[in-house]
């Protein structure tokens, strides 16, 4: 099953495969094509000279950064003991944005610098409240990210879907109170627009 295709590639398509879990390049030709590594969550470097992916650890899911070509693959959240998924280069290649949590939970939202530096934790979660599908704003000033939360009822249990967005210096602002987003948000270039999918409808604002 593929999935994941690099909205930004040109020449070269940078997707991943489900079942096996792998990251891989292909000619827009269909050509040549080459396995990057393991892995299925994973974003291209502005400058295209490397990938940030979700990965196997040696305790779990952690972050790694490497080149394009596969070589020099370094583990950047080993530290964290819980999983760490969904990461996303900031627009100027400076920083990375990620989701970390207990395992099978993915709590928070993050963002630390391309050599794993100067982590910093964005959101507060619990058990019953999760952060995922963090997005970049096209200036690099904010993140959109959704905001799970759960709720038991006899047992069962139910998600709400929030989309939020939260600026580098710590302010948050719900953004919806209706739709609930099945997707991660699209900023447009100026900063002052998202869409996203809910319930298989394309809403933007």
């Amino acid at each position: 099953n593929i999935t994941n295709p690099d909205k930004n590639s040109t020449g070269t398509l940078y997707f991943s495969t489900i079942g096996p879990n792998r990251i891989w390049k292909i000619e827009d030709n269909g050509k040549n094509l080459f396995e990057i590594t393991e892995g299925v969550e994973f974003d291209i470097s502005p400058d295209g000279q490397q990938i940030v992916l979700a990965g196997q650890g040696d305790t779990g899911i952690d972050i790694f950064v490497m080149d394009i070509n596969g070589s020099n693959k370094i583990n950047l959240t080993s530290e964290l003991n819980f999983s760490s998924s969904d990461p996303k280069w900031s627009p100027d290649g400076e920083k990375i944005a990620f989701q970390a949590g207990i395992s099978g939970s993915m709590n928070d939202t993050w963002i630390m610098k391309p050599d794993g530096s100067n982590k910093i934790k964005m959101t507060e979660g619990d058990s019953f409240l999760v952060h995922y599908c963090p997005e970049w704003s096209r200036d690099g000033s904010m993140l959109s990210f959704i905001k799970g939360i759960g709720e038991k009822d006899n047992g069962i249990w139910s998600w709400i879907d929030e989309l939020w967005i939260i600026s580098l210096t710590g302010e948050s602002q719900k953004l919806l109170d209706s739709e609930s987003p099945n997707s991660s948000a699209i900023w447009n270039r100026y900063n002052d627009a998202i869409a996203f999918i809910s319930g298989g409808i394309l809403f933007s604002f």
